[in-house]
C-alpha cells in the first residue's frame, strides 16, 4: 500500500489497531493475541506504516481511534509515540475526536491522566455485562465492581465517554440487563454501544457451543433483553442513532460515523481497513507478517460503481435516519432509481422525507434487509 498513489483528499479519519490483550475472551473474533512479548516490534512496524502513508501526508486528520485488542493494556508511551507520528506525518492535525478503548482491569488514574495530557478526548470502556457470572464464563478478567470503578474514574476526566455492552452472553438474563442500566444511570456516560452477541467459527465459544459445554439465551430472550435495554436507554435520555449505538445530544461518535457514511478513512496496524474513494483494503490478518511487512494486505478492491453503491447502502442504512436521497443522487445517479424501485413496497425499507432507511421492522431484521441489498443486481 505504501506505493499506491492516492488522490488528494481534504479530510481523513484514522483508525489504529492495537492487537494486544491480557487474555482473549471466548467470543472475540477481532485480531488480537494474549500478552505483549512482541509489543516493541509491532509498534516499530506501525510507525513505518504511518510514516509511509501518502494519503496521510496529503490530508487533514479529523479523528483518530485506537481500537483493539485492548489499547489500555499496552505501555501508554507507545500510544503517545503513535499519535505523534500521525500528527507529524499528516498534512494537518487538529482532530475533533481522539478515542481510546480501555478495559476496566487496565484503567487507572495515572493512565487516564496521561491519555488526557496527550490529547485523547474520548474514552470507550468495555464493560460488556454488569454480572460477575457472565463476565467469568465469557473469559473477561474484570468483575462488575472494577467496571464501575473504571467508569467512574473515566467520567471524572472525560466529557465524552462511551460504555460498551454485549447482550446475549452465556448465563446472561434480564437481571444482567437491569444491572447494566443501573451502571449507566449512575455513571451517566455520553454514549452507549449495545451489541447482540454474534458467534464466529474461529472462537472458543463456537467450539464450546458445538460440544454442548455452554448454552446461550434463546433468540427470543436476546431480543427481549435488547428491547428492554433500548427502552431503558431511551428513558435515560439517549437517542438510538444507529442499530447498536445510542448517544446524548451532540455526542454521536464522529469516527464511527465516517464508516457509516462511507467517508474516506485509513487504517494502520494488522487487520485495519481503509476506504479511499472507491478503493477498499484490509491489512494482513497475521501479526507476525505485519511486523515483517506493514504494507501487506489481506484484501484490496477498486470497487465498481455497483459495489461502492451497495457498500454505501450497507453501511449507511445502519443509521436510524438512513441516507439522504439527494446525496445518493449526486454519487450514484445511474443506480439510485433502480434501487428505489427494487425496494418499493418492501416492509423492511422506508422512503420518506427525502431519505431512504430501514423501517421499524427492518431494524429488527436488518440482516435480512442487508442480504436483499447484496442480492440486488444493480439493474
Amino acid at each position: 500500500m505504501g506505493g499506491y498513489l492516492y488522490p488528494f483528499m481534504n479530510e481523513v479519519y484514522v483508525y489504529i489497531h492495537i492487537p494486544f490483550c491480557e487474555k482473549k475472551c471466548i467470543y472475540c473474533d477481532f485480531l488480537s493475541i494474549a500478552g505483549k512479548s512482541i509489543e516493541k516490534e509491532y509498534f516499530q512496524s506501525l510507525t513505518r506504516d504511518i510514516e509511509s502513508s501518502d494519503i496521510l501526508k496529503s490530508s487533514v486528520v479529523k479523528t483518530v481511534y485506537f481500537g483493539g485488542g485492548t489499547p489500555s493494556y499496552v505501555d501508554e508511551r507507545y500510544i503517545e509515540k503513535t499519535l505523534n507520528t500521525v500528527a507529524k506525518t499528516s498534512k494537518a492535525f487538529n482532530p475533533e475526536e481522539i478515542t481510546i478503548e480501555l478495559n476496566p482491569e487496565s484503567t487507572d488514574k495515572n493512565k487516564i491522566s496521561f491519555y488526557r495530557s496527550i490529547g485523547v478526548n474520548r474514552a470507550s470502556l468495555g464493560v460488556q455485562a454488569m454480572d460477575d457470572v457472565v463476565l467469568n464464563i465469557s473469559g473477561r478478567i474484570h468483575d462488575a465492581a472494577q467496571a464501575q470503578r473504571a467508569a467512574s474514574l473515566l467520567r471524572k476526566s472525560f466529557d465524552n465517554l462511551n460504555l460498551d455492552f454485549i447482550v446475549g452472553l452465556p448465563k446472561s438474563s434480564m437481571k444482567t440487563v437491569k444491572e447494566n442500566l443501573k451502571l449507566i444511570e449512575k455513571v451517566n456516560p455520553d454514549h452507549v454501544s449495545v451489541y447482540m452477541l454474534e458467534v464466529h467459527k474461529e472462537t472458543p465459544l463456537f467450539s464450546l457451543l458445538k460440544r454442548g459445554k455452554i448454552r446461550l439465551p434463546s433468540d427470543d430472550e436476546m431480543a427481549e433483553m435488547f428491547d428492554f435495554m433500548m427502552e431503558g436507554l431511551k428513558g435515560l435520555g439517549f437517542e438510538r442513532y444507529e442499530i447498536s449505538n445510542f448517544a446524548k445530544e451532540g455526542k454521536r461518535s464522529l469516527h464511527n460515523l465516517s464508516y457509516w457514511l462511507s467517508k474516506d478513512y485509513i487504517g494502520f496496524g494488522a487487520s485495519a481497513g481503509g476506504h479511499v474513494g472507491n478503493y477498499r483494503y484490509v491489512k494482513t490478518l497475521n501479526i507476525k507478517e505485519y511486523i515483517e511487512n506493514p504494507f501487506a494486505l489481506s484484501y484490496e478492491n477498486h470497487n465498481t460503481d455497483c459495489e461502492e453503491f451497495k457498500e454505501t447502502l450497507f453501511m449507511g442504512l445502519r443509521l436510524i435516519e438512513g441516507l439522504s436521497i439527494k446525496d445518493l443522487e449526486k454519487r450514484f445517479s445511474n443506480l439510485l432509481e433502480g434501487f428505489l424501485m427494487y425496494i418499493s413496497g418492501d416492509e423492511l425499507f422506508s422512503i420518506e422525507d427525502g431519505r431512504v432507511k430501514l423501517s421499524t421492522i427492518g431494524l429488527d431484521f436488518s440482516s435480512i434487509a442487508f442480504e436483499k441489498i447484496v442480492g440486488w443486481n444493480c439493474e
